[in-house]
């Protein structure tokens, strides 16, 4: 990986002028190799060896301006973007895919706005267009075998997904903290199961044509009494992913889910620190096309301050009922699947 980056500021306008320039530059050489074992030695299997490479040159430039007017706060910028990226692979097995060139350019605005009603209230409102790209071993090809009747692939032809999103947020008393967001995907890289025309599943990555999100988050992190501090966040989503790929392969799924979590800290006599942590998943979806049950779990640690706070011993047991057990349901281009974990 090599980068070089370079920034400037200025004051402008009764606000703070930034610009600056990036380039980055990651090179990955991934080799799968696989042995069979024949007489007590390793012989390469090189049917099911290969080596991908992948190199990326990002070039960026930015600007920014940000100005405090009395009780308002105003950042605005805008981030240019060019990517230059090519992924090889190399095989013995001829596959129908070994080079993909990917070079696109992109312009990313942002802007925030932030007003102090009074002392105890203020109002943020922020907008984002983001990108993030696929992880290099996902646009892998090679087809990696899991077990008999289960693969892993990844896709070379896997695009960038693009974000827009938008959130209002009301603070008070700087603690208490309500956000009402919006968010629109394109190209959402995810992961969906499939027997891709075979007598066997596959795991692979794709592009969903959109994933929207709707969401409300409370966070409160306050005190019962002097010796108990709890944080406390909720939030309750809408989430929605659509995709079609080919005819009997579309996706359209929704769920209305909501997740708690909390943290409770008891200072106890002697030194003594006791931690009570615990989160609740409602009913979602995972991935592209899994509908995922409800699951929960609970953490309890105690701590003990020695040596005058120079040294501590902690002792700590997550899951203490053993609820953190993933179970999902998949239904998707005739294939019915339910995984456990």
């Amino acid at each position: 990986i090599y980068t070089f980056k370079a920034d400037y500021a200025r004051p402008m306008a009764g606000g703070t002028l930034g610009a600056g320039i990036k380039t980055s530059y990651v090179f990955t050489d991934n080799t799968f190799d696989f042995f069979d074992i024949i007489q007590s030695k390793e012989v390469r299997n090189t049917e099911l060896s290969n080596q991908f490479q992948y190199g990326e040159l990002v070039n960026a430039a930015y600007v920014t301006w940000q100005r405090q007017a009395g009780k308002w706060n105003v950042m605005a910028g805008l981030r240019l973007e060019h990517t230059d990226s090519k992924g090889e692979l190399f095989s013995i097995v001829d596959l129908p895919i070994n080079e993909v060139d990917l070079n696109y350019l992109n312009l990313f605005p942002s802007l925030g706005l932030t007003w102090a009603v009074h002392d105890q209230h203020a109002l943020r409102l922020n907008y984002s267009r983001r990108l993030d790209r696929p992880n290099y071993q996902d646009l892998n090809p090679f087809e990696f075998k899991l077990d008999e009747l289960t693969f892993e692939k990844g896709n070379a032809f896997l695009n960038p997904q693009y974000t827009h999103s938008v959130a209002l947020t009301h603070t008070y008393k700087h603690t208490l903290n309500t956000t009402l967001s919006y968010s629109v995907t394109n190209d959402l890289i995810t992961r969906i199961t499939d027997t891709l025309n075979r007598d066997a599943t596959f795991i692979t990555y794709v592009n969903l044509d959109q994933q929207r999100t709707l969401s409300l988050s409370v966070s409160y992190p306050f005190s019962v009494v002097k010796w108990w501090q709890v944080y406390a966040n909720v939030t309750a989503s809408r989430t929605n992913n659509q995709a079609s790929f080919e005819p009997g392969k579309t996706i359209d799924i929704s769920a209305t889910t909501a997740n708690v979590y909390g943290q409770n800290s008891f200072l106890l006599p002697g030194g003594y620190k006791l931690e009570l942590s615990g989160w609740y998943n409602a009913p979602s979806l995972w991935g592209g096309n899994f509908r995922m049950d409800a699951i929960w779990s609970m953490d309890i640690g105690l701590q003990k301050k020695l040596f005058g706070d120079r040294a501590s011993l902690k002792l700590a047991l997550s899951d203490i009922f053993k609820t953190n057990v993933w179970h999902g349901v998949s239904e998707f281009g005739g294939l019915y699947m339910e995984v456990d974990g």
